[in-house]
């Protein structure tokens, strides 16, 4: 069961991830029980990377030095030691692109820091996550809109908008924020534009639209 508190881990910890991998956001919801992702692994991404850039980023997720029990930017000599040996390099260079890379380290972060909580060991997921490729843009944007809407069938919202712990609600708000030229909201992962998503066929406004009317297609015992 993840609590208040612990979804607002997974959200913190997504948002980190998206920030040190090769892999896009699209869409997320934080369930009470289970967690939502659309993701889009980017090797060619990571295949720019100079080798330095590849040692920081994986030493920001295995760091090697904690003081006062927070993690530390990794140093020269740290990154150092990675680029001297190329074929490391690479092996990690694949891994930051992995999407099993990828939630390895956000499924174990919080599992760990939930059992510390709770002064215990052992399994806090059920099982590994499941996956499921997508190949067309249509598939792209039935997923999004599922995921989008997941706490609505769920009855844990009313609106896309009350929807805590999605994608959807940090889209709304970052429009909003954008239309009155506030702050946007901070502590959201950053996801990947909606126009970039869908190769510029869709905008954020007309995907919205398609939620909403989405939403409003009831079938019986849903």
């Amino acid at each position: 069961h993840l609590s208040m508190l612990r979804r607002a881990w997974v959200i913190d910890r997504l948002a980190f991830l998206v920030q040190v991998f090769a892999i896009d956001l699209i869409s997320y919801a934080v369930m009470q029980n289970h967690l939502h992702t659309l993701i889009r692994n980017r090797p060619d991404t990571a295949r720019d990377w100079p080798p330095e850039e590849v040692a920081r980023r994986w030493r920001l997720l295995f760091p090697l030095r904690r003081e006062n029990g927070q993690p530390q930017e990794p140093n020269q000599a740290e990154i150092d030691a990675i680029i001297s040996q190329p074929a490391l390099v690479e092996l990690y260079r694949v891994r930051l692109s992995n999407i099993s890379w990828f939630n390895r380290c956000l499924c174990e972060f919080i599992a760990k820091r939930a059992n510390r909580e709770d002064n215990c060991t052992g399994r806090f997921w059920e099982g590994r996550f499941k996956c499921q490729k997508i190949t067309d843009t249509s598939g792209l944007l039935a997923c999004s809109v599922y995921i989008d809407l997941n706490p609505i069938r769920a009855k844990a919202a009313t609106t896309p908008e009350d929807s805590d712990y999605t994608s959807i609600q940090d889209r709304i708000r970052a429009l909003r924020a954008k239309d009155s030229k506030c702050a946007a909201p901070k502590n959201s992962p950053s996801l990947l534009e909606i126009e970039q998503a869908y190769g510029g066929s869709l905008s954020i406004e007309e995907y919205l639209v398609l939620v909403d009317e989405t939403a409003k297609g009831l079938v019986k015992g849903k």
